[in-house]
């Protein structure tokens, strides 16, 4: 019997009040155990200035970290918006981050990233 996969939500960045590129960056998430297509939901409240979301990968958690080409949010600069950004999970090496860029915080912001899990 063949079994449908399942959406798996994992809590990449709980929602904080972030005044600088240090609070809204996640750790390291390791995709081994998912297939096929990703996608990171970037949810702001309040926000004074701008924030620019990306994605960045590592073949191993505490490596360096670099962008992954064409993996950006749009800049956020109002308060209360959703910002998706969608991809293949081969697209990226094993290990990757979100990490939003603040400008003249703070940001009140959250993320999900949506993963399908293999074994579901």
């Amino acid at each position: 019997m063949s079994r449908e996969l399942q959406w798996k939500p994992v809590l990449v960045l709980a929602s904080v009040s972030a005044a600088n590129t240090a609070a809204a960056t996640s750790a390291a998430i390791d995709n081994t155990g998912y297939e096929g297509e990703l996608e990171m939901a970037i949810v702001t409240g309040a926000i004074t200035g701008t924030v620019d979301f990306k994605i960045q990968d590592c073949d191993t958690s505490g490596g360096t970290y670099a962008d992954v080409t064409g993996l950006t949010a749009a800049q956020i600069s109002t308060a209360n918006q959703v910002r998706l950004i969608q991809f293949p999970r081969n697209k990226c090496r094993r290990f990757i981050k979100l990490v939003g860029t603040v400008v003249t915080g703070p940001v009140l912001v959250g993320a999900l990233l949506l993963e399908r899990d293999k074994s579901a």
